[in-house]
């Protein structure tokens, strides 16, 4: 059984596309957007992907642009694939960050999609995945029920509050 979280399938598609698939549907990372296709079974979402193209087009574009993730996002990837080339197994890179060892190999896979060129221009982030973690809990929070809720539920200021959805953008939903 997997989890509804973390991809079946992490792939390129159509040359620069990063496309996630999950158990109900499929996200596909082009520029600046993320494409979210949702279908009755994993065969059609696959084919409908295939066929994405904008409005106006009449046939997909032979090549769609890579994605462009915010910082954070990029750094949580540079995260993983340090730890994973000093450790050298997922599983250790799992146990010593705190993370599960499904969403280490997802973050690695991504990072081996954007490739090296890309990857070296990326910092790896000082503040540790628990600290992150807490963080993006309390970006998810703000998100869904105010910044002063947020605040009052996890004993921090708003002013914390709008610091953190600044510091974790892209990993709790809003870039």
């Amino acid at each position: 059984m997997f989890d509804n979280n973390i991809p079946r399938r992490v792939y390129r598609l159509r040359g620069g596309a990063i496309a996630a698939s999950y158990n109900d549907g499929t996200d596909v990372g082009i520029g600046h957007h993320t494409v979210t296709v949702f279908a009755h079974t994993r065969a059609k979402a696959d084919r409908a992907v295939l066929q994405l193209r904008r409005r106006r087009q009449s046939a997909p574009p032979t090549y769609l642009p890579a994605p462009i993730y915010p910082r954070p996002v990029m750094e949580e990837l540079k995260r993983v694939a340090v730890a994973h080339r000093r450790l050298g197994s997922v599983d250790a890179v799992a146990h010593r960050i705190g993370m599960e060892p499904g969403d280490v190999r997802t973050r690695l896979r991504m990072a081996r999609l954007f490739g090296d060129e890309v990857m070296s221009k990326v910092r790896v982030p000082t503040r540790s995945w628990r600290v992150v973690e807490r963080e993006r809990r309390i970006a998810l929070w703000a998100r869904a029920l105010g910044k002063r809720s947020a605040a009052d539920r996890y004993e921090v200021s708003e002013r914390e509050v709008r610091r953190i959805l600044d510091r974790v953008r892209g990993l709790s939903g809003g870039c």
